[in-house]
């Protein structure tokens, strides 16, 4: 060890029992750069004039610290700051695990993993594994976290942009704000409660959650199914799922969207939230399920329908709607198919006549589903709904037309009843001279940046090209195919798709289905590359309506590297350094959106070379 200045030399011959880690005083101290070297010192010392004296060089070494230390740069190996009322600051550098008794904040910087006795502030930097804090985790501005993250309490501010590749599991809450996130789900560990405030995007997966809180002007969306202790949905609240809903308690009184038959509620539902069904209902249809005798028929609102149990003489009541609302709308369809190019008319039939009503009643007309397939125009009187096609639509698309009542503050008339019609569109086009059906495809499912292009392959012996389409030509095209010779030498046929707009579509080539994902992203072009230690590689990024900001680059293991170095033209650089002998995956990941990885193998005297590739990750 190099000497400290005279006034630490005798707290220094107390240290050196334990030299493997550096260790220091309780003062505040600052891990820096001083040449291509990286040193510990006490902050007071960094101000000063340059003494060698009055620093540690610990590039790449463990350093142990009791007290405050902030890392501004350089490079370390583990670092473990212990003392209860201590704190971590990391600002910059690259360093293995992290771990502090007290507090720490992550700024930027690059570190293997975090581990945090306190409060845990993450605002930046790229962690490549997990995360763990014994108190509140606090996400905000940009977050990389190439592992799992588990803390005591979470809370993702508003404006975060949050990517985290396992699962954020709680003891006690989960804050989740206006913000933008990637995850594998959410843990609640059968103990936390997960509230939601103004999220807008679709809930990731939620397993183990005691209690769930829509807030106020909250409109939640969940697709995967829920099993939780509690949902409560505040006044002025909504929570929608498409998929099943298992609830011990289910709490209003705001309002829950759900398919027919898709809840089941064990104990009590309290607060009479409003339920509305996402799917055409009837009187008898089961509305949902609860425990014999834990649920009453009151304890509900619904419009248009009364709602009754009956006793299957199972362990459940089944719950059943009842046409007990008999005034309110009545529509002339309850469904219809619209060719494109055509339109058809909707008519209402308004039970007392419309005139027997309060001044300032109206009928509103509201469209539901594929809405950019479907266009509505209400007539004067506000009586007849016509709604069109356009010419250019093909595939098939579904929509839902609704009419209901409102008063003259536009709230909705509780007690009389409204209407839908389930729309369709479909098409009829030959499928051409090609044996249609008989062909298989080598792409399943592909992902397209918005303008880009990609080509499938179908393995066909027809003659001429077999038919060809897609869905929603505002999502991506399929172009004429080509004549060609697949690998074997035999005859098959390429047919281009095109992204032309942010969305998912399914193209139809010979009878046999592609799904094509089309959004903003970035496109890779090496999917693997082999090396020697010291070697280098640039691998190029391209982007579509991503900014560089929002990219994260990021090595799973110490042997590789990844650093951002410039640009070329539209095209991100990216250079890979083979540190030492081993594997590892680099990743790349847009902030909110998917990630893409290239797979590095470092070998001692290996000839350098790799395996380019198009890997397309999407916003």
């Amino acid at each position: 060890m190099k000497k400290w200045t005279a006034a630490l030399l005798p707290l220094l011959l107390l240290l050196l029992s334990s030299p493997p880690a550096f260790a220091a005083t309780s003062s505040a101290a600052v891990i820096n750069m001083h040449g291509a070297k990286t040193y510990l010192g006490l902050a007071s010392a960094w101000g000063k004039t340059w003494d060698e004296d009055n620093f540690e060089d610990v590039t790449g070494e463990d350093v142990t610290y009791d007290g405050s230390l902030t890392v501004k740069s350089g490079e370390v190996a583990n670092i473990t700051v212990s003392g209860s009322s201590s704190k971590l600051t990391v600002q910059g550098g690259v360093m293995d695990s992290v771990s502090c008794d007290g507090s720490a904040e992550i700024k930027d910087g690059d570190m293997k993993s975090v581990d945090a006795g306190g409060d845990l502030k993450i605002s930046g930097g790229n962690i490549r594994h997990d995360v763990r804090c014994d108190e509140e985790a606090s996400l905000s501005s940009t977050v990389k976290i190439g592992g799992s993250l588990e803390a005591n309490e979470i809370t993702v501010s508003s404006g975060a942009k949050v990517n985290v590749t396992g699962t954020m599991t709680a003891e006690s809450n989960i804050n989740l704000n206006n913000c933008t996130l990637k995850t594998r789900g959410f843990d609640g560990d059968d103990t936390a409660t997960l509230s939601i405030n103004q999220y807008t995007a679709t809930l990731p997966p939620l397993e183990n959650m005691k209690e769930i809180v829509v807030k106020n002007k909250t409109n939640a969306t969940a697709d995967e199914k829920i099993e939780a202790g509690e949902l409560y949905i505040t006044d002025g609240a909504e929570f929608s799922t498409s998929s099943s809903l298992e609830l011990d308690q289910l709490t209003g009184p705001g309002t829950l969207y759900f398919h027919s038959g898709k809840l089941t509620v064990h104990d009590s539902i309290e607060g009479k939230p409003l339920l509305i069904f996402s799917d055409h209902v009837g009187k008898g249809d089961t509305a949902f399920y609860a425990d014999s005798d834990s649920v009453s028929d009151d304890d509900v609102r619904l419009y248009d329908y009364g709602v009754e149990a009956k006793d299957d003489s199972g362990p459940e009541d089944r719950f059943v709607l009842t046409n007990a609302v008999s005034d309110g709308i009545t529509l002339s369809n309850q469904s219809l198919s619209i060719n494109p190019g055509e339109s058809a008319t909707v008519k209402a039939h308004v039970k007392p006549d419309f005139s027997k009503f309060a001044t300032g009643t109206k009928l509103v007309w509201e469209l539901y589903g594929d809405t950019s397939a479907f266009s509505k125009s209400v007539d004067s009187g506000g009586l007849s709904c016509k709604v069109s096609v356009s010419s250019s639509v093909k595939g098939m698309y579904k929509g839902t037309l609704i009419a209901y009542l409102v008063d003259s503050h536009g709230t909705r008339l509780n007690d009389y009843k409204s209407d839908s019609c389930v729309l369709s569109t479909g098409y009829s086009d030959d499928p051409g001279d090609g044996d249609s059906g008989n062909g298989t495809l080598d792409t399943s499912t592909v992902s397209i940046l918005t303008g880009d292009r990609y080509w499938v392959l179908a393995r066909t012996s027809s003659s001429a090209a077999p038919h060809a389409m897609s869905y929603n030509s505002a999502v991506a095209t399929v172009g004429e195919g080509k004549a060609v010779k697949d690998s074997s030498g035999n005859p098959a046929w390429i047919y281009p798709i095109t992204g032309t707009g942010k969305g998912q579509v399914t193209i139809e080539i010979d009878g046999q289905k592609v799904i094509a994902r089309v959004s903003s992203g970035i496109t890779i072009d090496t999917s693997s590359y082999t090396m020697a230690p010291g070697g280098s590689y640039v691998i190029g990024v391209t982007t579509k309506g991503v900014e560089a900001n929002s990219i994260w680059a990021s090595s799973d293991q110490s042997s590789v590297s990844v650093q951002y170095v410039g640009k070329s033209g539209s095209m991100f650089l990216y250079r890979i350094s083979g540190r030492s002998a081993g594997n590892a995956t680099v990743t790349f990941s847009i902030t909110g959106g998917e990630s893409v990885g290239t797979a590095v193998s470092v070998k001692n005297g290996a000839r350098a070379g790799g395996v380019s590739a198009r890997l397309v990750a999407l916003a």
